[in-house]
């Protein structure tokens, strides 16, 4: 029997396609979109700006909410080996622009309507490279050059004026509020940065306080699982009847005020880890 030897000439082609294939198919570098669904509880019900909730805070009281939004960036997956890999978020014109996105699960409904509106979004969609994940990591927060504009000129998601505190302060990177049995006018979660120069251009130079958290979730498969936000346990160590006089409803970031220290050690700002969102 004659062997057939093939020639360099076909063997080059035949390398080539293999590699075209694998690049095509199966490479590292090949995009698949991902969405990442998020889910609000309360006690493990779910959020609703139309219910009641029985049993919070350290007062064990009634609350009943105002609104729930939250804005996030810098969304990375981890795969086996603890490889990250960025998320690049879809601009969509409503909800995600330049990478950031703001999630709002209030519907307008109930207390929610004084601020809120009827649309809502729960979910960050967007395309990442690699195939299979084992957790994830993403920034609660604003990045501190697109925090420091005016919200009346901002496009979306960042013209959202009831998100805003002001051209120094920025926004409120995450927004949950609260009628309570104590306080039926409201108790207010409010994180944003704080301690912030600028100069007389309008341009911020630092804030001394960035209170931006970086959430890292373990065990999360954005294909079969849900990240959930259970606000019973933000506000787990806090009195959500009363407040300290001469200070803001709730917290507002400020550093003096005693309301805010639990609520940052819940949300992984005072070098704790966070325990309000977890993977399920």
């Amino acid at each position: 029997m004659k062997t057939y030897i093939p020639s360099k000439q076909t063997l080059s082609r035949v390398i080539l396609s293999c590699v075209l294939f694998v690049a095509g198919c199966g490479g590292g570098t090949n995009q698949r979109s991902v969405d990442i669904q998020f889910v609000a509880n309360i006690s493990g019900d779910p959020f609703s700006c139309a219910t009641t909730y029985e049993g919070l805070g350290t007062s064990r009281t009634e609350a009943t909410p105002q609104d729930l939004r939250f804005f996030v960036h810098d969304v990375r997956l981890i795969d086996e080996n603890g490889e990250e890999v960025s998320v690049a978020l879809q601009d969509d014109g409503v909800w995600q622009r330049d990478g950031l996105a703001l999630l709002d699960f209030e519907n307008g409904e109930g207390l929610c309507a004084a601020q809120g509106n009827p649309e809502t979004n729960t979910v960050l969609r967007g395309t990442a490279s690699g195939a299979r994940y084992s957790a994830i990591s993403f920034v609660v927060g604003v990045p501190f050059e697109m925090n420091h504009i005016d919200a009346q000129s901002a496009e979306a998601p960042q013209n959202e004026t009831a998100m805003w505190w002001n051209w120094n302060a920025g926004y409120k990177f995450f927004k949950a509020d609260f009628s309570t049995s104590g306080m039926p006018t409201g108790w207010l979660v409010h994180v944003g940065s704080t301690g912030c120069s600028g100069n007389a251009t309008g341009a911020v130079n630092e804030c001394a306080n960035p209170n931006r958290s970086v959430i890292t979730i373990d065990n999360f498969d954005p294909d079969s699982q849900s990240i959930v936000l259970e606000l019973a346990e933000l506000l787990s160590q806090s009195d959500i009847d009363r407040n300290t006089p001469q200070t803001a409803p709730g917290c507002m970031s400020a550093p003096t005020d005693p309301e805010c220290g639990p609520l940052f050690s819940k949300l992984g700002l005072n070098g704790e880890a966070q325990s309000v969102f977890y993977a399920n």
